[in-house]
């Protein structure tokens, strides 16, 4: 340290310049590899993961942090601008700025009169991670989606802000933007807003939870953070990928430039799912215990529950009708106005009722699956392997996930005869279940939707090989909080060589009853299966039935067991049993 201030102090001597410049350089060399600096270029291996040329002062500075930092110490002394607001570099770059301060002792004149403005607008005390608990009625937020909170020092909490990053797209169809976030088509870029814009729209309109992890970050981490969210708004993007590159893994990149130690980033080397960077945020010991934001969903449908039929019920369902269902007519407008006016001839306070969740977003079980379990089809004997790349399902433990909802991504399966070679047994790309509860107020559809190959599909043959590609609508009705039975319309087409047309289709009548606790998930269903192709209106009956134990330690063991009675022609009884043991990766 004491050498680098001597070489500072003798910057002024014009004549010694070169010289010392080129001891500065010397110094940059051993400074460019530390993980501070590699952070702020966003390093990843050998190479950095921003895909905007503009953010780089060298033409190498994308794979040559060395090359970078040189470029930076350069462009100290050059009167160019940089960045969307043609700002010099000092100010387009600050934390770039702060990091040459801290370890070379280099300094600017320049007065960064936008920066500080900015800075004193968003008014930091403290940051939080939030969560938005799932959206499976959108492809795009099946997972669920995070950002940042920066808690101002108002009392009015309306004055905060929130962090996002997010893809840039004018794209409205859910589907479509979740495929063409598969393969990085968007791009993803870091914006500062006011904090209520996100609580109107996930809170209000899209009726999800919300909960806070306040982070434990110094005032100086803090500093440091949002100088580097300032770089990165103004000057880079990155290509956005739904499954590892999205907004809760460079959430946890930023967060490891305020604090490099926490190396957060690192325990993600390849998919990222929002509730498991929430958790690792958790248990390295960086937030405080989580607080819970009910959706106005929540709340109202509590309150519904309850049997009350008050005047704030009464607004409660007006605010939902206008926010979430988006369905308004200057009729309601007329109504909304007349109970307001009504409300406001009342002088007692509105009933806030504390709510507290069943579980956090913390406590929710590892989205990876190993699976090992011994089955019989068709007398048979056989042992099976299976792999589940993500996240959940209806016999997994609901903890931290939404009830009576599923995403399985990328399941392969493999089976082995006498103990035989392994062959592939099944390959699912994904298998959604959403069950809404149908309820006066807020009438909504439950729906399902799977790809998937099998090699022994017993659904319309004795053993078939099938592609199967299969959608299902239809309406849940909530028994207790605990058991939801469904009834859907099942749509599927398969294609396989064991077809005499080599394809099936049809339209399946089904009936489902779901159970759902802390330990212990059923479900249990009847489907009446049709063959269209071949004009059989009802060709068998499948009755399925599902067990699945929680034994703590990220374990659970299930037995899943089918059975098909035969109702055409040809047709013979079919039945498999499978008992499993299941880790959560």
């Amino acid at each position: 340290m004491h050498l680098r201030q001597s070489l500072i102090l003798l910057l002024s001597w014009g004549k010694l310049w070169l010289p010392l410049f080129l001891c500065l350089e010397a110094l940059a060399v051993d400074t460019s590899h530390l993980p501070e600096w590699r952070n702020l270029l966003h390093f990843k291996g050998q190479r950095s993961l921003l895909d905007s040329p503009q953010f780089f002062l060298h033409l190498d500075g994308a794979t040559n942090p060395d090359k970078e930092l040189k470029a930076s110490l350069a462009a100290l002394k050059e009167a160019k601008t940089y960045g969307r607001l043609k700002l010099p570099f000092s100010c387009a770059y600050p934390a770039r700025m702060k990091f040459l301060k801290k370890h070379l002792g280099l300094t600017s004149d320049e007065k960064c009169e936008e920066l500080e403005e900015w800075l004193k607008g968003l008014n930091p005390e403290t940051v939080s991670l939030i969560f938005a608990s799932y959206y499976p009625n959108n492809p795009a937020s099946i997972f669920g989606h995070t950002f940042l909170k920066i808690n101002t020092s108002a009392q009015n909490k309306i004055s905060d802000y929130a962090v996002n990053y997010l893809a840039i797209t004018s794209e409205t169809n859910g589907l479509m933007f979740g495929l063409k976030g598969l393969f990085g088509m968007y791009r993803g870029q870091f914006s500062v807003m006011p904090y209520f814009l996100k609580v109107n729209e996930y809170n209000h309109s899209e009726s999800r939870d919300l909960f806070e992890y306040q982070l434990k970050l110094s005032t100086d981490e803090i500093d440091t953070l949002l100088r580097h969210v300032w770089e990165l708004e103004n000057n880079g993007y990155f290509d956005y990928y739904f499954v590892d590159d999205n907004c809760s893994y460079f959430l946890m990149r930023i967060l490891d430039v305020a604090r490099p130690s926490l190396k957060l980033s690192n325990k993600f080397p390849l998919e990222v799912i929002p509730a498991e960077t929430v958790k690792a945020v958790y248990q390295s010991g960086l937030s405080h215990p989580p607080l819970y934001r009910p959706s106005l969903y929540t709340k109202l449908d509590q309150k519904m529950k309850s049997g009350q039929s008050d005047l704030d019920i009464k607004i409660m369902l007006k605010q939902f009708k206008k926010l979430a269902q988006k369905k308004w007519s200057s009729k309601d407008e007329v109504e909304y106005h007349q109970l307001l006016t009504e409300r406001s001839k009342d002088n007692s306070p509105v009933q806030e009722e504390i709510l507290t969740p069943v579980s956090f977003p913390h406590e929710t079980h590892s989205p990876k699956t190993i699976s090992l379990g011994t089955g019989v089809i068709e007398d048979q004997a056989y042992t099976r392997l299976a792999f589940r790349f993500g996240i959940h399902n209806l016999l997994d433990p609901e903890a931290g996930y939404l009830p009576f909802s599923g995403v399985d991504f990328l399941n392969l399966s493999f089976r082995s005869f006498n103990s035989r070679k392994f062959f592939l047994d099944q390959f699912t790309f994904i298998d959604i279940v959403t069950l809404n509860p149908n309820k006066t107020w807020n009438p909504k559809l439950s729906w399902k939707s799977k790809v998937e190959y099998k090699y022994f599909d017993q659904d319309l043959c004795k053993s078939c090989k099938t592609n199967r590609f299969f959608t299902a609508l239809g309406k849940s009705y909530s028994l207790t909080d605990r058991n939801i039975l469904s009834f859907f319309i099942d749509a599927q087409m398969l294609f396989s060589d064991s077809f005499e047309k080599r394809f099936s289709y049809g339209l399946n009548p089904e009936i489902n009853h779901n159970f759902s606790s802390s330990h212990l998930n059923l479900e249990s269903g009847i489907v009446f299966l049709n063959r269209f192709e071949n004009k059989r209106v009802l060709d068998s009956v499948k009755f399925n039935q599902g067990v699945s134990i929680d034994l703590k330690n990220e374990q659970s063991l299930k037995i899943r067991a089918q059975y098909y009675s035969p109702v055409s022609k040809g047709q013979i009884h079919r039945y498999e049993t499978v008992l499993e043991w299941t880790r959560f990766l």
